[in-house]
């Protein structure tokens, strides 16, 4: 993959030929395009969640709903990013769920047993 000197690029921090299907608590980040405060903003040193922060939120709360074989530790948002541990807890995750990460709630469908 060619680089743009122009744009700030952060090398991968994952571990060559390390297989992220295997049971372990993985720490993610995830941040938004441009740095902008989309999931809401600071006030008085609290993060005040907007809808889409809350709407990120709920989604996290639900994911063991949708995948059986995580659990999940410590979450946070912030306005512009977010972090979070998700637990997987067997060797078979990756071959249970292969695919489904691609069909994550529908728009609209913020829990999985809601009809």
């Amino acid at each position: 993959m060619s680089q743009d000197p122009r744009h700030y690029f952060r090398q991968s921090t994952r571990l060559k030929n390390y297989d992220y299907s295997m049971s372990g608590a993985y720490f993610i980040t995830i941040c938004t395009k441009d740095e902008g405060d989309v999931f809401g903003m600071v006030v008085n040193g609290k993060t005040n969640l907007n809808n889409t922060g809350k709407i990120l939120e709920r989604v996290w709360i639900n994911l063991p709903k949708q995948f059986e074989n995580i659990n999940l530790d410590e979450f946070v948002v912030m306005p512009d990013h977010i972090h979070g541990i998700i637990i997987i807890k067997n060797e078979d995750f990756a071959k249970k769920t292969e695919g489904l990460i691609n069909q994550a709630y529908e728009r609209g469908r913020l829990d999985p047993d809601e009809k």
